[in-house]
């Protein structure tokens, strides 16, 4: 488990002022926080909103899941109506079930902020 988020940034790590210190293409130094990032969206995201105190660790993991399943319902969904309408489905737009889910997600991160 990390340490708390400091009340007062270090100024080495403050942006206050100045550019980001790593560049474009430095995530890739670390290979262990590039391949969380990259595949373990849910727990990388539960563990920045609890070291900055916005939440828990379990409810930012939970909640990420759940909408991610529920993109795959709402996109189950599409299809089934498409197939229903006895339109092609291989070309059945079931992104948009995703793009649904993720605009619920946004709106329930925004709600997070307080």
């Amino acid at each position: 488990q990390r340490p708390p988020w400091p009340n007062n940034v270090d100024a080495n790590w403050s942006l206050k002022d100045r550019d980001f210190k790593y560049g474009t293409f430095a995530c890739f130094d670390d290979i262990q926080y590039c391949l969380h990032g990259c595949f373990c969206a849910d727990v990388r995201q539960g563990d920045t909103y609890q070291l900055t105190r916005v939440g828990s660790y379990w409810t930012f993991v939970v909640m990420w899941l759940a909408f991610y399943s529920l993109g795959c319902v709402f996109g189950g969904i599409i299809s089934y109506l498409w197939a229903e309408l006895q339109l092609n489905t291989r070309q059945a737009p079931t992104q948009f079930g995703f793009y649904g889910s993720n605009a619920i997600w946004a709106l329930w991160m925004a709600l997070q902020r307080g």
